[in-house]
């Protein structure tokens, strides 16, 4: 049946419409008080408000509600399935009962729900804003699904099988309301806020971006509770969360206060110094471990790392598991651990493994393990990544305590002994960097191990023994006391200090590799008047050794040296350093003082050499071993009554006074030209040497300051000289590895001599004489003193003012020279030479015969003078040269492959410059040159003033000259190709191009220029070609811009272009030379490559070629395109030219000439007028055969593309072809097109790379505005996607909003909900079987059922009002409902026509399911 009314339907309460198949209703209002019963389908369309009253009923297989107005519901509806959209608000009142046996879609702006609803299979309920559920709402659904675009309130019961909820901005229980799940819930709201009971059977998943609990509020969840946070959920988050495990994601900071409960929990904490979870209140783990996973944020060593998870609650738990996370434990908490067991029994249980862990001053941590083990613990560990900052306190369980921790910063309490709050019975800890103890460590048993260093402020304290090995100490300020031995071994290649105090009962055995021992009273530490300290490379004693008995012995052994930089009073020190084959030192330094009986100096190495800046007063004075050279150096004192070398020779180099009565050696020497007072002791009155050779060495050169001063000098150690006994150099204090510099001279080589200041002087004491072997040689030099270091890799030579006698020569292997300073001659003979890699040369270079640098990779002279050198020679690979300036010098050489010059050379009219290199870029200003001599074999660019040079000859293949020559004498120019934008001016100019020759300045010359070049162009305004006498030119095509006068030459096409020219003509004899010409070009200039042979055999056979001289005007395009190619090599090599280009423009001048009709001018006249080549052209240029100028390899230059150099949009790679005519040629023949076929494809391509030049260059402001602008459009295109979206009743659910920010869930694979089940579409059938039921009876039957209002079809024994829908289990134990059905087949009559899809009989088919959830679970 349909009912279709333009107005509205009202149904009273004593109506009764029941029909057999279905019923559409369209109306503009529906009201309903009475019954509506279809037997398949009920559809009701209303463009207004739908109204079900209290005490109408609805039944049908099928409904479908379509409302565009407000539609309230205070019926009863008994259905199968239901299909519901209303436009704007769905209200539910309280007395409205909904039984669904099938599944429900509910799509409608809001809703109210005060009533009770039932489906047996599925809800979908799609609200484009609000939903509201009050307290005396009841909902028993089976599979619940809630798509809300605006709030969510839950104040009644809702219990379901499964949950699927989709709320984006907030989800609200209040105290009233109940959430029971008997499945699994998924929840995605933007904040999540209750106050009553969720209670889920399965599992709980819940992404929100915020979540707050009161204390009333409970989450239950049977198996596993996942609760993500994307934001701060800081506040009143608290009441109490059960469940067997527990996962809590938070993006940013979460605060939970209150009660935890579960077997496990994980806390998840993806990004570094934004996620942060406090716990508070209590925290029961009852079965597993805290685990955390994070990302750790690493700070500074002394430090405590920001937190990840702050434990300020009452913590049980088996362990704390983060090795990712920081963990701080707040002072408020209580952490109860009982460990994680290891397999193995002979491992240690964790209690705490972190990425770092903080514990706060008032913190406690537990380990209950004794409490639940049954057997005894043996060991416990803390086990920390990065650092572990302890200032709480720690009891353990075991016996043994084990730390692993990079950084362990120690300020608390650790314990395991009943009634000692911090003391451990066996303590062991591994450190990774660095161990701070500012607290007390106390142990019966205590081992330090790892590659950590111990900073030690307080107290380090053992009972029984103390083992510490690590890679450094510092115990300035703290303690070690051991009630037995002690053993402390540092492994650092760097300087232990052990410093502070140490007591121990029994032995102390300390060990490092370089070892400085500042211990206090260390002379308490001896045992039976004997103290060793041994190191394995370098040991030094800083600390005071006094033993005012002289009973006490020491012992120093080392490797490599044994330093003495405090006071010692003892009977005997012994010395042991030196390996076979190395070197070994013994040194006493400043302040220090050694007043012994016997000093004895055993070494295993050959050479030994002794510094004393101290004072050694000893009566014995010792070396024995192996020992073959002793080199006593030092400005100290040294007084012995016997020193005793039996095999080994000694060499002094002392400032001061040494005083010894009898001296045995095997040679003695007195190194360098320093002066040795020897005197005997005090109370003697003899000095006795018994020695097999006696040998006093004076230097060479004897360096004086210019003004003499009795001042002591600070004493150097560089360039040691090799004792004269023995190979092996002496080491001194600033070593060298590197050759020394030698003095090397013509003459018989003198003694050597090293640039040493002068010894201390002694204002009272003459000096005495030292016998020489002949007179020390002159030589002075001024302050400061000299200075020459070596060493590896880069030596280094740094001299002030340094005067040279003779020679001196200077090489390095490897590495860098560096002379840095004034480096001066004082003879007429004196020499300088320099070898190395690299050399840096810096100050001035003066007075010398001959000077030579070599480098194997490369020279830089920086703001070097160079004054009165009569010959300088440079060879290397790269030569820079800034701001030098070279006065009075003979003769200079420069030989490498790329310089790199500027500055200014000054000659005296004698001077020669000659250099020679593969690529020249010279700004040098030359002045008073005798001769200039250039040769390249690439590329040359010359910048600078040229005056006064008699001979300038430049060679090279390529020239770009922009000096300003004057006044020379001679100037000859010889390249491939010669790019002149300067004036030259000389009494000769000779210049040989094999290409081209282009002037954009003036040559001129006196009295002759000659020019020969294939090509020539001088077409500037300021372009001038002159001779005095004589001038001339030989090309293939000369280009000029007036007329030259008196030029002598062959020049086969002359163009003369003249502004005066309004009109070029030529007899017809000229354009049949030219064609020929135009041939000639072609062949040999339009090719991608040309090498030198070509172009020489081509001009070799020139005879046909007739002269050809144009006058053109310089209004033309012809003009405009040869001065562009002209100007376009002022600051562009002249490499890049384009011979192709040139040609074509030459060739385009033909359609400027004009034919001269002139019938006495005819061929044979024109043959009267040839001339024919002499040969001077291809004889000029016969010596470009030479190999510079061959066709290059791969590997030229970035300059250096070829010999037919091209423009550089063109492909270097480019197939052999004729380069396309240039739009300026103005005869072309009708034939061709105006552009060639890929002539817009170049126009792309060109506009293309400017556009992404432009591109790059944007600036960031502009970058940012044009980011601002896209992420405001994309938001704009995602409001009216979200407009239309909601106008079809679509629902984005990849985003929450929490506090007004939209929170995007990328990772959803479902972006939008909408009603699961589209709008049924109707089979109505054409044609119905005639009724074999009498409505007027059923109308009758139906009177009687429901008359009373009692209702008996469903079940119930008085009413609706009386159904139990049970109380809230108890806490922890799954729902409850009763197992007895409440709903019964409804006992209306239907009509017994049923649909062809459906079976004719519904005998044995329930209406309802049972309403228990625990019948959903087994339906399941």
């Amino acid at each position: 049946m349909q009912l279709h009314s333009d107005a509205n339907v009202y149904t009273t309460n004593e109506a009764i419409l029941s029909f057999e198949l279905f019923v559409r209703v369209g109306c503009v209002k529906f009201e309903c008080e009475g019954m509506w019963c279809a037997g398949e389908s009920l559809v009701i369309e209303t463009l207004g408000n739908s109204l079900f009253k209290e005490g109408a009923y609805l039944e049908s297989e099928k409904l479908e509600l379509d409302c565009r107005g407000v539609c309230e519901m205070d019926a009863t509806w008994q259905l199968t399935s239901a299909w519901i959209h209303v436009a704007a608000q769905l209200t539910v009142l309280q007395n409205a009962k909904i039984f669904i046996e099938e599944s429900m879609s509910v799509s409608a702006l809001c809703l109210h729900f005060s009533g009770f609803c039932h489906v047996t299979e599925k809800l979908d309920m799609v609200l484009q804003d609000s939903a509201h559920f009050f307290g005396n709402s009841r909902m028993e659904i089976h599979v619940f699904r809630l798509t809300c675009k605006g709030y969510c309130t839950i104040g009644g019961s809702i219990a379901v099988t499964d949950l699927n909820c989709y709320v984006r901005n907030e989800l609200i229980t209040t105290c009233t309301g109940k959430m029971m799940v008997v499945g699994c819930a998924d929840v995605i709201t933007g904040c999540f806020r209750n106050d009553a009971l969720w209670q889920v059977e399965k599992n709980l998943k819940m992404i929100t971006g915020s979540i707050e609990q009161s204390e009333d509020g409970t989450i239950f969840v049977k198996y596993s509770m996942n609760l993500c946070l994307h934001e701060d959920s800081s506040e009143n988050f608290g009441g109490r969360l059960v469940s067997s495990e527990i996962i809590l994601k938070s993006l940013k900071s979460c605060t939970f206060d209150g009660l935890i409960r579960c077997n496990e929990m994980q806390v998840s904490l993806p990004y570094v110094d934004q996620s942060l979870v406090t716990l508070k209140g209590q925290v029961d783990i009852v079965a597993g471990s805290l685990t955390v996973n994070g990302n750790l944020s690493v700070a500074g060593g002394r430090e405590p790392v920001a937190p990840g998870i702050v434990l300020a609650c009452q913590l049980t738990a088996a362990a704390v598991v983060a090795p990712f996370a920081s963990v701080h434990v707040a002072g408020s908490a209580v952490v109860r651990l009982n460990g994680i067991e290891s397999y193995k029994t002979e491992e240690f249980n964790v209690l705490l493994n972190c990425g770092a862990l903080y514990t706060e001053k008032e913190s406690l941590i537990l380990s209950m393990a004794e409490e639940i083990s049954k057997t005894r613990i043996k060991c416990e560990a803390v086990i920390c990544a990065t650092t572990f900052f302890h200032r709480g306190q720690i009891r353990f369980s075991g016996q043994e305590v084990n730390i692993l921790a990079p950084v362990f910063v120690h300020e608390g309490r650790l314990s395991n002994v009943e009634n000692k709050q911090n003391h451990v019975r066996s303590l062991f800890i591994h450190i990774g960097e660095l161990l701070l103890n500012n607290g007390i460590l106390a142990s019966d048993i205590l081992e330090i191990v790892g590659d950590g260093i111990l900073e030690n402020t307080n107290r380090i304290y053992a009972v029984e023994s103390m083992d510490i090995k690590l890679r450094n100490f510092n115990n300035d300020d703290g303690l070690f006391e051991s009630k037995n031995s002690m053993k402390l071994l540092a492994v650092s290649k760097e300087w232990t200090r052990l410093g502070g105090s140490i007591k121990a009962k029994k032995t102390v055995d300390v060990c490092a590799n370089r070892l400085n021992v500042a211990i206090r009273n260390v002379q308490n530490l001896s045992i039976d008047k004997r103290l060793v300290f041994s190191a394995k490379t370098d040991l030094l004693i800083s600390s005071d050794v006094i033993d005012e008995s002289k009973e006490l012995s020491v012992g120093c052994a080392a490797q490599q040296s044994v330093g003495i930089g405090c006071n010692m009073q003892l009977d005997r020190l012994e010395v042991l350093i030196g390996t076979e084959g190395g070197q070994a030192t013994f040194a006493v330094y400043q302040n220090a003082t050694i007043i012994a009986n016997t000093i004895l100096v055993t070494s295993n190495s050959e050479h030994v050499q002794v510094l004393f800046d101290g004072s050694v007063l000893c009566n014995r004075l010792r070396f024995a071993g192996s020992v073959k050279t002793v080199t006593i150096i030092g400005s100290g004192n040294l007084e012995s009554t016997y020193m005793v070398l039996p095999d080994a020779s000694v060499s002094f180099e002392m400032y001061s006074v040494v005083r010894v009565d009898e001296l045995q050696c095997r040679a003695f020497e007195v190194l360098n030209e320093n002066i040795l007072r020897l005197e005997c002791c005090e109370g003697e009155d003899t000095t006795t040497i018994v020695t097999e050779d006696l040998n006093i060495e004076v230097g060479a050169h004897e360096i004086k300051p210019k003004v003499q001063d009795t001042k002591p000098k600070p004493k150097t150690w560089d360039s040691k000289p090799k004792p004269k006994v023995q190979e092996t150099k002496p080491k001194p204090r600033i070593q060298n590895t590197e050759p020394k510099p030698t003095v090397w001279d013509s003459r018989p080589k003198p003694k050597t001599w090293d640039s040493k200041p002068k010894p201390k002087a002694w204002e009272s004491k003459p000096k005495p004489k030292v016998p020489v072997n002949k007179p020390k040689p002159k030589t002075w030099y001024t302050k400061p003193k000299p200075k020459v270091q070596d060493t590896k890799p880069k030596p280094k030579v740094q001299v002030r003012t340094l005067f040279l006698d003779k020679k001196l020569f200077i090489k390095s292997r490897e590495g860098v020279v560096r002379l840095n300073g004034n480096l001066l001659g004082s003879s007429l003979h004196s020499e300088l030479a320099c070898e190395g890699t690299k050399l840096v040369v810096k100050g001035l270079l003066g007075n010398f015969k001959y000077v030579e640098l070599f480098a194997r990779e490369s020279i830089s002279l920086q703001n070097e003078k160079l004054r009165n050198v009569e010959k300088m020679c440079v060879e290397c690979g790269e030569l820079s040269v800034y701001g030098v300036e070279v006065e009075s010098c003979r003769a200079l050489s420069l030989n490498c492959d790329s310089l790199t010059a500027s500055g200014h050379v000054q000659g005296d009219h004698s001077t020669t410059l000659t250099i020679h290199s593969t690529n020249i870029h010279s700004k040098l200003d030359l002045f008073n040159l005798e001769k200039l001599s250039i040769f390249c074999r690439r590329s040359t660019t010359l910048k600078g003033d040229w005056q006064n040079i008699q001979e300038i000859h430049v060679d090279s293949k390529w020239i770009n000259t922009s000096c300003h020559v004057e006044n020379c004498r001679l100037v000859r120019l010889t390249a491939w190709a010669i790019a002149n934008s300067s004036p030259i001016l000389a009494e000769t100019v000779h210049v040989t191009a094999l290409g081209t020759l282009v002037n954009s300045s003036g040559i001129q010359a006196s009295e002759e220029c000659h020019v020969i070049a294939t090509f020539i162009l001088s077409l500037s305004p300021l372009s001038i070609l002159s001779g005095g006498t004589r001038i001339s030119a030989y090309s293939l095509c000369l280009c000029t811009r007036n007329d030259i006068h008196d030029l002598a030459g062959v020049n086969y096409l002359w163009l003369k272009f003249d502004p005066e020219t309004l009109k070029s003509c030529a007899p017809p004899i000229d354009f049949q030379n030219f064609k020929t010409f135009a041939t000639l070009l072609r062949d040999r200039w339009m090719t991608s490559s040309i090498d030198a042979d070509e172009i020489l055999l081509g001009l070799k056979y020139i005879s046909d070629l007739h002269e050809i001289k144009w006058g053109l005007g310089t209004d033309n395009k012809v003009y405009e395109a040869l001065v562009e190619i002209s100007e376009r090599f002022g600051n562009t090599p002249i490499s890049l030219f384009n011979y192709g280009e040139l040609v074509n423009t030459v060739q385009a001048a033909k359609g400027l000439i004009h034919v001269l009709q002139d019938p006495t001018n005819n061929t044979k006249s024109g043959k009267k007028t040839k001339k024919r080549s002499d040969g001077s052209l291809y004889e000029a240029l016969v010596q470009f055969k030479h190999g510079k100028y061959s066709k290059e390899t791969g590997d030229s230059s970035d300059t250096d593309i070829g010999y037919v150099s091209r423009s550089s949009s063109e492909d270097l790679n480019t197939k052999t072809s004729r380069p396309r005519s240039p739009s300026l040629q103005i005869d072309v023949p009708s034939s061709h097109v105006f552009f060639d076929a890929t002539h817009l494809e170049e126009i792309e391509e060109k506009v293309g790379r400017v556009e992404e030049e432009l591109e790059a260059d944007l600036k960031l402001d502009h970058i940012a505005y044009a980011i601002r602008e896209e992420e405001e459009l994309a938001e704009f295109e995602e409001l009216e996607d979200e407009l239309e979206m909601a106008e079809e009743g679509i629902v984005r659910t990849d985003f929450i909003v929490c506090r007004d920010r939209n929170i995007y869930l990328a990772k959803l694979k479902e972006k939008t909900r909408t009603v699961s089940a589209p709008r049924p579409v109707l089979n109505i059938p054409i044609q119905r079987m005639p009724s074999s039921n009498d409505l007027i009876m059923k109308k009758l039957q139906v009177k009687n059922a429901i008359s009373n209002l009692d209702l008996r079809s469903f079940g119930s024994q008085s009413s609706l009002a009386s159904l139990d829908f049970g109380t809230v289990p108890d806490f922890g134990s799954p729902l409850q409902f009763s197992s007895k059905s409440n709903f019964q087949r409804s006992k209306i009559p239907l009509g017994s026509f049923r649909s062809p899809k459906k079976p004719m009989s519904r005998v044995g088919t329930p209406t309802m399911y049972s309403s228990t959830l625990s019948r959903f679970s087994e339906k399941l």
